[in-house]
């Protein structure tokens, strides 16, 4: 292979080959009037000319044309930089599993990704400099679009802090006219404390609303079909001890008390465990209304008295406020309390002492060494019951997890109560928390916001 000497696009080739063009050029033509002139004086000249050549040449190499192609080679080096870091950007941004749809503080879209095409059939081209809104259009529900105003695009844009707004519960209509449910955020970008745009990221869950119905079938067909039987017996027994067909002697009546009571027991392991198939599956539901909570747990309180009776325990009950109203589930509600309460009636000994009390804990205050995040109403309930060993404290919420002294005390029990009790509390926006020494007793803190039960996710 030829090597090419004429290659000019090396700096130090470029000035060698102009100097020698120059001094060559130069050169001739001093000769030439020298043999047709034959004026003395231009020897002089031409050997000047060279002394100039072979002194400024080196001068304006090191101290002008070497720095200019070293600036030169920079500027080019920079430029390569940065169209290499603008291909690795925009790489990412179009391989990023969702759709992305990025404008300025105009809602003028600017850009727009390979999956933000093809969940909404635009193409890129098609969209760039266009309004966002009239590009993406969101649905509150399959068939009512939202209006300006409440659109998060226009909320973000329009605000003066650093929000961002993320909504499971949206659906967008495509370029067919096909609606899809869509799980959506929206961030502002911001450019030394001034919102100048925003980005717009969405993603098709068609699929997990789909899982989601087939949760909740799941769970209505199991409720259905596990509890109507032990229900049937229920009513049915129920019955033979009212003395509805006839009475019934001594023996038949404690038989069928023993049926009554296993049948119950049944039911109730029943909707223990649909309850933490809710939990599990991510379908607990929440009716939530503004309820006098007091109240409920007075209630809870009468319908447990037979077995403080039985056990001959004193229980007092003394709520520092009456008529508080907060919004809860009252059934989830019920759930809580009564399996705190039922807890201390099983593990507290005979002729023990339950005492539950309630009030409004406010945010900064301490009870039962932790500290109220927000303003909450407060449940607690202690006992002088079995307590918790040290070692078991830390697994105590853990799902079928039971202490070695509560299986002596309680054979026949599940380990899922306190699971379900923290479940529920987490997934409303609500905490527990408990102090305890072995044999001395235990406390249970119940913390719900004053505010009241609010549906939160658990990731």
């Amino acid at each position: 292979m030829k090597k090419n000497y004429l290659n000019l696009n090396n700096p130090i080739r470029l000035f060698i080959f102009i100097s020698s063009a120059i001094f060559v050029i130069e050169f001739g033509i001093m000769l030439f009037l020298q043999y047709f002139i034959l004026h003395p004086s231009l020897m002089v000249n031409l050997i000047d000319s060279l002394v100039l050549i072979l002194v400024l040449y080196p001068v304006f190499y090191y101290f002008i044309f070497k720095p200019l192609v070293k600036q030169n080679h920079e500027l080019n080096s920079s430029k390569i930089l940065i169209e290499l870091k603008n291909v690795k950007y925009e790489a990412i941004l179009a391989s990023i599993i969702d759709g992305m749809v990025v404008v300025d503080k105009n809602k003028k879209i600017i850009f727009f990704n390979k999956i933000a095409e093809s969940l909404t059939g635009w193409l890129s081209g098609e969209v760039l400099g266009e309004d966002i809104l009239d590009i993406i259009k969101i649905k509150k529900g399959e068939n009512d679009f939202i209006s300006k105003d409440i659109n998060p695009i226009n909320i973000i844009l329009s605000s003066k802090e650093n929000n961002y707004i993320v909504n499971n519960d949206l659906f967008i209509e495509n370029i067919n006219k096909k609606t899809f449910p869509v799980s959506i955020s929206v961030t502002p970008v911001i450019n030394k404390n001034e919102i100048i745009g925003g980005i717009f990221m969405f993603r098709d869950i068609s699929k997990e609303k789909e899982i989601e119905k087939a949760k909740s079938d799941f769970i209505s067909i199991t409720s259905h079909q596990l509890k109507t039987p032990p229900t049937a017996i229920k009513l049915l027994t129920e019955r033979l001890l009212d003395k509805k067909i006839g009475k019934l002697s001594k023996k038949q009546k404690e038989y069928f008390d023993d049926i009554r009571n296993s049948n119950q027991k049944m039911i109730d392991l029943i909707n223990v465990f649909l309850n933490i198939s809710k939990i599990e599956l991510g379908v607990f539901s929440f009716n939530l209304e503004k309820k006098k909570v007091v109240y409920i747990i007075q209630d809870i309180l009468k319908e447990l008295d037979y077995l403080v009776v039985r056990k001959d325990l004193s229980l007092k009950f003394s709520p520092k406020i009456d008529d508080i109203e907060v919004i809860i589930d009252e059934s989830l509600f019920r759930i809580v309390v009564s399996n705190i309460i039922m807890n201390s009636i099983n593990y507290t000994k005979r002729g023990g002492s339950i005492d539950i009390d309630c009030f409004i804990s406010y945010k900064g205050q301490l009870t039962g060494g932790v500290s109220s995040k927000e303003d909450s109403f407060m449940i607690i309930v202690s006992d002088n019951g079995y307590g918790i060993p040290d070692e078991d404290k830390s697994k105590i919420f853990s799902k079928f997890f039971r202490s070695e002294n509560a299986r002596k005390v309680k054979t026949d029990g599940t380990g899922l109560g306190l699971y379900i009790v923290k479940s529920i509390l987490e997934h409303s926006s609500g905490s527990i928390w408990f102090t305890s020494k072995e044999n001395v007793g235990s406390v249970f803190y119940i913390s719900i916001p004053l505010y009241g039960m609010k549906e939160k996710n658990i990731s």
